[in-house]
């Protein structure tokens, strides 16, 4: 018995594959099967051979709706997280930066250490756990202990999608460590030793130092100004953390740092000195600004300190909260409300306005009414 076309149709079998026979026309038989829109086609021969094949996948399908868990276990009986990592860096690594690698590649190590060949499917929430205590307790950073939980989070989420597992052990878990907030700024006398270091060795990066804590731009929107956003009285700030653009005012200080800038590149307010591309934060970090902080004696500071100076030098100076939170380009008043403790003389103050004009009243002594 014939079919249109040589293809014989098949009832769906799951929710992601479909099975059909076709026939050539060189008579032989062949077997389609497309999963995920993506297809394979298996030449069979004789349509005994095509029709034997296509019960298997059949039957392997009725399976995995029936017993699904058996299946997955036996997929991944001897799958271990391993095996699976290098599985993902063999699909995404024309998609992964080299330096994502390595930080892959190190938590993948802490992975092997931990779990070893253990078989994925028997990966459980509470071993998750114990690996994160046990690699905070080693000493290892909170930052370093996130990465290592993502690491893993990703790779559960990977044996997930290819149906090695039936459902990661982390989905609906908060596994990653709050770290406590860090507000660290510019102290007066800081400022000061920074500032003789840098009139002696070098002032270039003295201006560099005041145009951060004047304006409060991060790092990445300070390195990356153009000369296009410098306006008669404003800067046009791209947030590229926020995705938004803010207007911030020019004063007289960063305007002069400005007019210092002019003439050095066409298109960067900030290059490098080579004068091809704008300043390399790592590179300034790691050298010019490592140098200034250890010649001026001034400990436990990174260049973002200078933006939290920015926030805490404006609200204890008497700035209202909104107005920070506009200036220095914050998406949420909780993120500008952490400087709030710096100025409690300025909230005491406000209450000022709540006093009521003296009154006779008030000033009768207890117990002498007029």
């Amino acid at each position: 018995m014939g079919f249109p076309g040589g293809i014989m149709p098949l009832p769906k079998l799951s929710k992601t594959r479909y099975t059909n026979i076709r026939k050539d026309p060189q008579g032989r038989f062949w077997v389609d099967v497309t999963v995920r829109r993506k297809r394979t086609r298996v030449m069979c021969g004789e349509l005994k051979t095509a029709r034997d094949y296509l019960a298997k996948l059949q039957e392997e399908d009725r399976r995995a709706q029936l017993f699904p868990e058996e299946v997955l276990k036996k997929n991944s009986a001897s799958l271990s997280l391993a095996d699976l990592a290098e599985k993902f860096r063999d699909e995404q690594e024309q998609n992964i930066a080299e330096k994502s690698m390595l930080i892959y590649l190190n938590s993948d190590r802490h992975l092997q250490k931990y779990f070893g060949d253990q078989p994925i499917f028997s990966i459980e929430a509470h071993q998750c756990h114990a690996f994160r205590a046990e690699r905070y307790s080693a000493g290892a950073s909170v930052a370093s202990v996130n990465r290592d939980l993502e690491r893993l989070r990703l790779l559960l989420n990977l044996a997930e999608r290819d149906r090695l597992i039936s459902r990661s052990p982390l989905r609906g878990h908060k596994i990653l460590i709050t770290a406590p907030s860090r507000i660290r700024y510019l102290l007066g006398w800081e400022e000061e030793k920074l500032k003789a270091w840098c009139a002696e060795h070098d002032p270039e990066l003295w201006r560099f130092i005041l145009f951060a804590f004047l304006t409060g731009l991060r790092a990445r929107e300070q390195w990356t100004l153009t000369w296009a956003q410098v306006k008669d009285d404003y800067l046009a700030v791209k947030r590229p953390k926020t995705s938004t653009r803010d207007h911030l005012p020019i004063r007289a200080t960063v305007s002069r740092i400005l007019d210092a800038q002019r003439g050095l590149h066409e298109l960067w307010v900030f290059p490098n000195k080579s004068r091809r591309n704008h300043i390399d934060h790592d590179n300034l970090s790691t050298r010019r600004f490592k140098r200034a902080r250890e010649g001026a004696g001034v400990k436990n500071l990174r260049w973002h300190d200078f933006r939290h100076t920015f926030c805490s030098r404006l609200i204890s100076r008497g700035v209202d909260l909104y107005t920070v939170m506009a200036l220095a380009g914050h998406s949420s008043m909780n993120t500008t409300r952490k400087y709030a403790h710096l100025a409690p003389d300025n909230l005491a103050s406000s209450l000022d306005v709540l006093e009521p004009p003296t009154s006779p009243i008030l000033e009768t002594e207890p117990g002498n009414p007029q």
